[in-house]
């Protein structure tokens, strides 16, 4: 794997193609961590698919200060969205990314679930984390936690995945005043499940 100098660009050991077709054209996207943690995984998929390409990272690790492109041959379109998680677990998710146009500085503000949607990040916040376990007999497709003070749903935390049923996902909440949540998941027939002021 080439190892990238600071402020470099180092291509990553696996490039994407996408399905053969006459209209394909090739993207590159470049990325920057700094996060202060190595990444671990690194996916890459169209904003049409409904799944997560492989992790491209394939064992390897993307160092804290590093620049790393993506090729991405083959594609119909440059929308694409991108997901990585850090040595802790930790995921950055970016959705509806135009790799012609934007290249992606990824930092701790980036965390899903950080608060940069509707928490609070000044002094006096928390860090709070919910573990939800699935037993309705159905997969969920939507799944979402917004604090309870807020008049909005945050984004979609279950984008090109599923919380199957008997499976547990654990949703980190950083950078909240309050431990109060709305939580809502949504099941594969569309079946919605709602739960008011949850203390986390």
């Amino acid at each position: 794997e080439a190892e990238a100098a600071s402020g470099q660009a180092a291509p990553l050991p696996q490039t994407i193609a996408g399905a053969t077709t006459r209209a394909g054209a090739n993207y590159v996207l470049e990325i920057s961590n700094n996060t202060g943690y190595a990444m671990t995984d690194l996916r890459v998929s169209p904003t049409s698919s409904s799944s997560w390409e492989e992790n491209v990272l394939d064992g390897g690790r993307f160092e804290n200060g590093q620049t790393r492109r993506v090729n991405l041959n083959n594609y119909a379109s440059p929308m694409f969205d991108v997901r990585l998680t850090d040595t802790d677990g930790d995921t950055y998710s970016f959705r509806n990314v135009d790799v012609s146009r934007q290249a992606l500085n990824v930092t701790l503000a980036n965390i899903d679930g950080s608060g940069s949607g509707g928490g609070n990040t000044t002094s006096g916040t928390n860090n709070y984390y919910v573990e939800i376990t699935n037993s309705t007999g159905f997969a969920m497709t939507d799944l979402r936690v917004s604090p309870t003070s807020s008049s909005s749903w945050e984004e979609n935390l279950l984008v090109k995945e599923r919380i199957e049923n008997g499976a547990t996902k654990r949703v980190d909440l950083n950078g909240y005043a309050s431990p109060m949540f709305d939580i809502r998941l949504t099941d594969t027939d569309g079946d919605t499940y709602t739960f008011r002021e949850v203390d986390v």
